[in-house]
C-alpha cells in the first residue's frame, strides 16, 4: 500500500510540474525575439506547435511589407499566440486578432500578449 501512495505522490508532483508555465525565448528572425509561456502536457493549445514556427517563417518571407498595412489577420485557436505575436513583431503595421476559447489557453495567451506588449 505504501508503494502505491509513493507512486501516487510522485505522479501528483509530475502533474504539478506540468502546470507550471515554462518561458522560452523565441528568435523569430529580423533581429527580433519574443517570450512565450507554455504549459506542456496540459492541453494541445498550451504549447507552441511546429506548424506555427513554419507558418511564421513562410509569412515573413512572402508577405510584402508595403502591403501588410492593409491586411487584417484573424487567428482562430491561437493557443499560446506564437504566430500572431510573431507576425506583429515582424510587421507592426498589421492588424492581428487572436482568439482562443480554452480557459488555460486564454490565460497563457494573455500572459504572452502582456509579456510582448512592447512589440
Amino acid at each position: 500500500m505504501s508503494s502505491l501512495l509513493s507512486i501516487g505522490a510522485e505522479l501528483h508532483q509530475l502533474r504539478l510540474q506540468r502546470l507550471k508555465p515554462k518561458w522560452r525565448t523565441c528568435d523569430i528572425g529580423h533581429s527580433k525575439t519574443i517570450e512565450i509561456s507554455e504549459k506542456a502536457g496540459v492541453h494541445i493549445g498550451s504549447i507552441t506547435w511546429e506548424g506555427s514556427l513554419i507558418l511564421l517563417s513562410y509569412l515573413q518571407e512572402h508577405l510584402i511589407e508595403e502591403k501588410t498595412s492593409r491586411l487584417n489577420i484573424l487567428e482562430l485557436g491561437a493557443g499560446v499566440g506564437y504566430l500572431g505575436i510573431g507576425l506583429l513583431a515582424t510587421f507592426p503595421q498589421l492588424t492581428v486578432t487572436l482568439t482562443e476559447k480554452g480557459s488555460i489557453e486564454n490565460q497563457l495567451l494573455q500572459e504572452n500578449l502582456d509579456c510582448n506588449s512592447s512589440l
